[in-house]
């Protein structure tokens, strides 16, 4: 079935992505279907989203003189979004993947409900739950996916890292929708991740993790643990960990001994002239 899946046309009037563009927020759509295989289908999808998403919305002028242009939907985003809609849907469904484009938003909307043991509150944490196991195996093998990512986290990082807001995600028992939002990227926050990724290296700051709680202390003068296990949808224990190392890497300082509260250090703060 994998196999049919990736390699076959698809059965007389089926779909495997529908492709609505607007011109313009909530107006009458261009709707493009494709009936390719899902190893075709995966290309043409993202070429069709790229070629109708402004490939600069705006521009960061970083101190050593560079110039960074900064996309309408991160091109990393766009990668791990379609690849969960593709892969991880109900293929016992027939309905197709839709993909819903305008200028700001780029909805996707995948039929069937998130895998088993995944919910909305645990996408950054959860173990990998791949509802299409082969179909997940022979996609890794051709180098479209990563077996062992669950995509979310790195769907989360591109977007705070270009200065947006994490995706939103919608999860019934029917399907799962997933929007990414273009929004206005804040040039201040990119900058300071620029400026801390040259001090502490990409691997520290472009952490998930790391990217949360540097966007709610650049937004909020501090951070309760609390607040720190939510975001980062990880207990408490973990999340106490999490702030503890960030310590360590003159990131956060507590507030007191007590460890409950968190705010940016001097460096930080520095980094994004706060």
């Amino acid at each position: 079935v994998a196999a049919e899946i990736l390699m076959a046309p698809m059965r007389t009037g089926r779909l495997s992505v529908r492709h609505l563009l607007r011109p313009v927020p909530g107006g009458e759509p261009r709707v493009r279907e494709i009936s390719s295989p899902l190893v075709l289908a995966f290309r043409e999808i993202l070429d069709r989203i790229s070629e109708n998403a402004s490939p600069e919305i705006d521009r960061i002028d970083l101190e050593d003189g560079q110039e960074v242009p900064l996309p309408a939907f991160p091109a990393k985003a766009v990668d791990e979004v379609v690849a969960n809609a593709l892969i991880h849907r109900d293929w016992n469904l027939t309905s197709p993947v839709v993909v819903d484009q305008s200028p700001r938003t780029l909805a996707i909307w995948s039929p069937g409900p998130l895998p088993y043991g995944v919910t909305a509150d645990n996408l950054l944490t959860t173990v990998s739950r791949p509802r299409n196991l082969t179909l997940m195996e022979a996609m890794r093998m051709l180098g479209l996916a990563e077996e062992s990512s669950r995509g979310f986290d790195r769907m989360w990082a591109s977007m705070l890292v270009t200065g947006r807001r994490i995706p939103e995600v919608e999860a019934s028992q029917s399907s799962v929708q997933v929007t990414l939002s273009a929004g206005r990227p804040d040039k201040d926050f990119v900058l300071g991740v620029h400026r801390l990724t040259r001090v502490h290296g990409e691997q520290v700051i472009h952490s998930v993790f790391t990217l949360i709680v540097l966007r709610h202390l650049f937004d909020r003068p501090l951070m309760t643990l609390r607040e720190v296990a939510f975001q980062t949808q990880q207990g408490e224990l973990a999340a106490r960990e999490l702030m503890e190392w960030l310590e360590e890497t003159n990131l956060v300082q507590p507030v007191s001994d007590s460890v409950q509260e968190w705010v940016l250090t001097d460096e930080a703060r520095g980094a994004f002239a706060l």
